[in-house]
């Protein structure tokens, strides 16, 4: 592993923190992250632990804890090998977290933690994708700022050539980062490797909010472990009980924009639908409310009234619902449309959203409209599919929704 020192300022002897002083909230610190003890800590420890938002803190706090449990315990820096780890999606399935703790003992035995080190290898560009119905893959839930080169939306039909381009634009530079820092944020469905999402939540993005000609974005990651396993953590996080970390990850940022302030206006896609619905539930179970950030839901894989509750219930604000008729996962998961004539409609296209064509398929790219899928269907040579979709555009002009 390579680490990375990140917020590096002039070191102070350390000071010990505990839920009972001030001293955590001189720093911007919450008290409780230190109520299993008192934790003594250097300046530089101080400002990298400050920088994480809440969910991030509690998890280097859980392994600072291990460490005052166990000092001479012997490190493990490789994940998981067991396949119920990962079937567990309330377990975090690695041994260790985002971050390497340096830490030395006194004489008198107490430790003192001397900084936080970011792991700049853990990144999705970074780490190999696996392939696979059920991979269980290295990389982990980040924040990324993503930005394009230009501004190429997805604002009608196109052909392979020019979705290559789409993809081609958006890039990640390699500053880490901790928080949200950009206008708008995504959260991308499952069975995305980092590559695809980072492009692909991009145009979603850029789709969601066309007058705001969105060039840049922070991309929450979803990462996905396989189709059985991203399917496994969308039941985990559609119950009741605790929720997936993805979820509790989102709910940690969300809460942490709006105490900076910021109007964020978030996008999601699929399965980043059913985590962002987590989310809210969870901040809703701590009587949190996020008043002013904004919801532009695609593709969903959550329960669409469901989250239109939550998000009510938090004060989020959703500006765009886009769902394809002819796409399963929000007629079925979403429940969109669960009649026999909406299910025989997107179950006939079904095999597009598995197939390789990203234009052709009804659940990858953002909704404009069924004359647009129809005409994109058209260019990419799915004639039979672009008539099918034809007949439905008539149907709906009979039935007067569609003029």
């Amino acid at each position: 592993m390579t680490w990375k020192y990140e917020g590096k300022t002039s070191a102070f002897a350390h000071l010990k923190f505990d839920h009972r002083s001030n001293c955590a909230l001189d720093y911007g610190l919450d008290p409780k992250l230190f109520l299993r003890g008192p934790v003594c800590l250097n300046h530089q420890a101080v400002v990298m632990l400050g920088s994480l938002n809440s969910y991030d803190q509690e998890q280097v706090m859980k392994e600072i804890y291990y460490l005052i449990a166990n000092p001479t315990h012997p490190s493990s820096l490789r994940h998981s090998r067991i396949p119920f780890t990962y079937l567990w999606r309330t377990r975090y399935p690695f041994r260790n977290y985002h971050y390497l703790i340096r830490y030395k003992r006194q004489g008198n035995g107490e430790l003192v933690f001397e900084e936080i080190l970011y792991d700049h290898r853990l990144p999705g560009n970074c780490q190999p994708h696996r392939e696979g119905l059920c991979a269980p893959a290295t990389q982990r839930p980040m924040l990324y700022h993503v930005k394009s080169d230009e501004y190429l939306p997805y604002d009608g039909p196109k052909t392979d050539e020019q979705l290559r381009a789409l993809a081609g634009t958006w890039v990640v530079p390699k500053t880490q980062h901790h928080q949200v820092t950009t206008a708008h944020a995504a959260v991308n469905g499952m069975q995305n490797n980092f590559e695809k999402a980072v492009w692909l939540m991009g145009v979603h993005s850029q789709a969601a909010y066309p007058n705001d000609r969105v060039r840049e974005y922070t991309l929450v990651h979803n990462p996905t472990d396989g189709f059985v396993l991203d399917v496994v953590e969308s039941c985990f996080d559609k119950q009741k009980s605790r929720k997936s970390h993805n979820a509790q990850q989102l709910a940690a940022v969300m809460q942490q924009c709006q105490q900076q302030g910021r109007r964020v206006k978030w996008t999601v896609h699929s399965q980043g639908a059913v985590i962002c619905c987590a989310a809210l539930e969870e901040l809703h179970k701590r009587n949190a409310s996020i008043p002013g950030q904004m919801l532009a839901i695609h593709g969903s894989g959550a329960n669409i009234d469901r989250l239109q509750n939550k998000a009510k219930a938090v004060g989020m604000e959703i500006v765009r619902m886009a769902n394809n008729p002819f796409d399963l996962v929000p007629n079925l998961a979403g429940n969109v449309d669960r009649s026999l004539s909406g299910l025989r409609r997107s179950m006939a296209f079904w095999g597009l959203v598995f197939g390789d064509s990203i234009g052709a398929s009804p659940h990858t790219l953002p909704y404009l409209g069924a004359e647009t899928y129809r005409t994109q269907l058209q260019l990419l040579g799915n004639h039979d599919d672009a008539r099918k979709v034809g007949r439905y555009i008539d149907q709906q002009i009979k039935k007067g929704i569609i003029t």
